[in-house]
C-alpha cells in the first residue's frame, strides 16, 4: 500500500491517518508480487521494492531506508516506513512495544538495527502489517519528527475516512437488502454482513460452503437461490486442509485453472496467529491475497477458547474491521455437543461459543441431520430480510452436490384446499406444514404469515379481508374473488 505524502502532515502536531484502497479490486499495490515469491528477488529488486523506488542499477552500499530520506522523507519516517512494509503486524506491534521513546538517539538506533537486519535476510517473506488507517502519534526521532501508531489496535482504527454525513447513512441505502446470495428480500447472505453456516460434523457445511464459492468465482445458483459472481476469494482451508480440496475439487474442478489460479487463493492450516488475539491480521491477509471475500474453514482453528466472551469479541472485532474496510466474510462452525442432530430447536443459542460469536452476523444458516445423512434440513436462525425456508436438501458429498427435496409449495398448497374444500389457507396451517408440526408456534406461525403476505404483495395469493377466527384467509388466484 503507498503512502501519500501530501495528505500527511509531519511537522506538525495534527493527527492523521493513512489512507485505504477504496475497493479490494482496485488495490494496485499488494504486499509482496502476485507472481514471484519474495526470495526469488534478487538484492536490487528487494532494495527497490522496500523503497518504492524504480529498480535500476545501484553500486551504492546505503542502506536501504536511505532511499527513502532521497525522496524526500524524513529518516525516523522512513526508518517507520520500511520496518512497516517488511515486518508482520505482531512484529511490527511487538517492535513499537518495546521502543524506549524517552531516549530518540536511542530509538533511531534500534530502528536502524532492525532494517540492517531485514537488509541481510535474502529470502524474506514475511506478511507486511498492514497500513490501513493507522492513528499516528507525533514522535521526536534524532532531528526529525515522525508519527507512528498509538497502539496495535490503532492499525485498524475506526476514525478517519469512515465517517459520513447522516443524510448519506440514513437515505442513500438501497430500497432493498443488496444480496451476495439470495433473490428479491428472501437473501440468505447480504452484502456487508457476516454469514455463517452452523451444523454438527457430517452434514454438509463445506460443501454447501464450496458451491457457494463456486457462485463467488463465476456466478450461478446455489438451491435456487442466485449468487453474486466477481470476486476475489481468499479460503482459509484450516480444518483437514487435504480434505477440503478434495471437496473442492468435486465443485470446481471443470473449472479453467487460469479462473481458480486468478479468483481464488487459499491458505493451509492453521493462520500464524490466533485471529482473536490479533485481530487485525485478519485484515491484514485479505490484503496480503488482494481479495475482497474471505471464508473461513472453520472458526475453530481460527482462534482458541471461542465460548470465552473476551475471544468471541476479539473475533468479532476481526470480523468488523474486515467488513468496514469493504471486505465481505462467510463463516464455517459447529453446533454444540449437547444439541442433538434433529430439528427440535432453532434457536441462535445452539451456535457453539460467546455469544458475540453470532451477535456480529447479519445470517446465520443451520443445517441439521447425521453425518452422511442423504437429507438435511436448512433452517434460517438469523435473517437480514426475509426468513428463507426451512429447506429439505439433498446432500451428495461424494458428488460434492446439494439440491432442494421437498420445498413447501404454499401457493400449491392454497389451490389445493381451494379445490378440496373450496377455501384458502391460513397461517397457523401453513406453519404447520412448513415445520411438520402439528402445533406450530406463535413465531412459526407469524414467519408463515409474513411468507403468505409477501405472496400477496407479488400478485401469486390474494388474501380474504374478512378475517376468521384463525386469520387471515389466503387463496391461490384460481379461487374466490377477495371481498
Amino acid at each position: 500500500m503507498t503512502h501519500d505524502a501530501d495528505t500527511c502532515n509531519w511537522g506538525s502536531d495534527v493527527a492523521d491517518v493513512h489512507r485505504r484502497p477504496d475497493r479490494y479490486d482496485v488495490y494496485t499495490h499488494p504486499p509482496v508480487p502476485v507472481d514471484a515469491p519474495m526470495h526469488q528477488l534478487n538484492r536490487a529488486e528487494l532494495n527497490a521494492m522496500l523503497s518504492r523506488v524504480p529498480v535500476e542499477p545501484d553500486d551504492s552500499t546505503d542502506p536501504i531506508w536511505k532511499k527513502g530520506v532521497q525522496e524526500g522523507r524524513a529518516e525516523g519516517e522512513a526508518l517507520f516506513e520500511t520496518l512497516r512494509q517488511n515486518l508482520t503486524v505482531a512484529e511490527y506491534d511487538s517492535l513499537l512495544d518495546d521502543l524506549p521513546l524517552s531516549d530518540p538517539d536511542l530509538v533511531t538506533k534500534r530502528l536502524k538495527a532492525k532494517v540492517a537486519e531485514i537488509a541481510a535476510k535474502t529470502n524474506y517473506a514475511a506478511v507486511p502489517a498492514p497500513a490501513v488507517q493507522q492513528v499516528r502519534h507525533l514522535l521526536t526521532v534524532g532531528p526529525s519528527k515522525v508519527e507512528i501508531p498509538a497502539t496495535a489496535d490503532a492499525s485498524i482504527g475506526i476514525v478517519g475516512d469512515r465517517y459520513v454525513d447522516g443524510g448519506s447513512f440514513v437515505l442513500d441505502i438501497p430500497d432493498t437488502t443488496p444480496a451476495i446470495w439470495g433473490c428479491g428480500d428472501d437473501v440468505l447472505w447480504a452484502e456487508g454482513e457476516g454469514a455463517m453456516i452452523a451444523g454438527p460434523q457430517g452434514v454438509g457445511k463445506t460443501t454447501l460452503a464450496g458451491l457457494l464459492v463456486r457462485g463467488l468465482l463465476v456466478g450461478g445458483e446455489v438451491l435456487g437461490y442466485q449468487v453474486k459472481g466477481g470476486y476475489r476469494v481468499l479460503y482459509l482451508a484450516m480444518d483437514r486442509p487435504r480434505q477440503i480440496a478434495r471437496a473442492l475439487r468435486r465443485q470446481l474442478g471443470d473449472l479453467d485453472r487460469e479462473v481458480l489460479a486468478e479468483k481464488l487463493v487459499v491458505w493451509q492450516g492453521p493462520p500464524l496467529s490466533d485471529l482473536a488475539k490479533q485481530p487485525q491480521l485478519l485484515l491484514g491477509m485479505a490484503y496480503s491475497a488482494r481479495a475482497n471475500v474471505v471464508v473461513v474453514d472453520s472458526l475453530k482453528d481460527a482462534a482458541i477458547g471461542l465460548s470465552n466472551d473476551e475471544v468471541g469479541a476479539g473475533w468479532n472485532r476481526a470480523r468488523q474491521a474486515l467488513i468496514a474496510d469493504g471486505g465481505q466474510i462467510l463463516e464455517l462452525h459447529h453446533t454444540r455437543k449437547s444439541t442433538p442432530g434433529g430439528d427440535s430447536s432453532s434457536a441462535v443459542d445452539m451456535i457453539y461459543g460467546s455469544t458475540w460469536l453470532t451477535s456480529g452476523l447479519g445470517s446465520i444458516i443451520h443445517l441439521s441431520g447425521e453425518p452422511g445423512d442423504p437429507i438435511v434440513k436448512l433452517r434460517h436462525l438469523k435473517q437480514p430480510a426475509n426468513d428463507v425456508g426451512p429447506l429439505e436438501i439433498l446432500h451428495d458429498g461424494s458428488a460434492g452436490s446439494m439440491s432442494l427435496q421437498g420445498e413447501v409449495d404454499l401457493i400449491a398448497m392454497a389451490r389445493e384446499a381451494y379445490h378440496q374444500h373450496g377455501t384458502g389457507i391460513v397461517a397457523a396451517a401453513a406453519a404447520a406444514r412448513m415445520h411438520e408440526t402439528d402445533h406450530p408456534n406463535k413465531n412459526d406461525i407469524e414467519k408463515a404469515r409474513r411468507k403468505l403476505e409477501g405472496y400477496v404483495k407479488s400478485g401469486r395469493l390474494r388474501r380474504n379481508g374478512k378475517h376468521s377466527q384463525t386469520g387471515a384467509v389466503f387463496y391461490a388466484p384460481t379461487g374466490p374473488t377477495p371481498l
